[in-house]
């Protein structure tokens, strides 16, 4: 799990003299020492298209943070795949160093890969670049009126 960390990964799991490809479902860990309490396996059938949640990982600086002064608005962390067990990805890497300010990936938008399907909708926005609203930053300043005494 430290080596895989949030990746997608199938495990070989030797139960007495069988062997199972499985992939991990939950995992459940002590909140003070970080210990392990439970992990759940999901059994997978090695010819069988499965689905599977796979992280995304963003690379490079996108143009509109860089020099628009965007900022980056990243909607999905994962997405929902279906594929044949040998094909499944560990992650989708996603190079977001065009982005410009204005602009987003879709669903559509993310790299074909052999025997992967996406199974988010292909218009749902993954990842986009939008503008700096400086007025929103800015607190509003309230005027102080006389309050006329009687």
């Amino acid at each position: 799990m430290k080596e895989k960390g949030e990746s997608a990964s199938l495990l070989e799991l030797i139960c007495g003299s069988e062997t199972y490809l499985a992939m991990m479902q939950a995992v459940q860990r002590n909140p003070r020492k970080d210990d392990y309490l439970h992990v759940d396996f999901k059994e997978i059938d090695p010819k069988a298209e499965m689905t599977a949640t796979i992280p995304l990982h963003f690379t490079g600086e996108p143009a509109g943070v860089k020099n628009e002064g965007g900022i980056l608005d990243i909607a999905r962390h994962t997405i929902v795949i279906t594929c044949l067990p040998d094909d499944l990805p560990e992650c989708i890497h996603l190079d977001i160093s065009s982005l410009g300010v204005g602009h987003a990936i879709h669903t559509k938008d993310l790299p074909k890969s052999k025997g992967i399907t996406y199974k988010t909708h292909a218009d749902e926005v993954i990842v986009s670049c939008t503008k700096a609203d400086e007025s929103e930053s800015e607190e509003p300043v309230e005027e102080e009126v006389p309050v006329e005494e009687k």
